[in-house]
């Protein structure tokens, strides 16, 4: 919303009050931002992993190998259901 309402992005409102923005304006607006300004969804989740209170690197850790140990339990199963 900054970025329209300082003019940096192009935006128009369509009948229901609602932003529509050019494929190639987004893309445009994009490429002009400073790189200091981006992040990459990696960087982001890993700041939201950090800024959660009661969570370490430890935690995260054990989440992502139970995470894996689900999802294999997971294939294991489908290919149970499948015989």
């Amino acid at each position: 919303m900054r970025a329209i309402e300082a003019t940096y992005l192009e935006a128009r409102r369509d009948n229901r009050n609602q932003w529509r923005i050019e494929r190639t304006a987004l893309d445009r607006w994009t490429m002009d931002r400073p790189v200091s300004d981006r992040d990459s969804p990696t960087d982001r989740i890993e700041a939201d992993r950090d800024n959660r209170v009661g969570r370490t690197g430890a935690d995260y850790s054990t989440l992502v190998d139970e995470l894996d140990a689900a999802r294999l339990n997971i294939a294991q199963m489908e290919v149970r259901l499948e015989e």
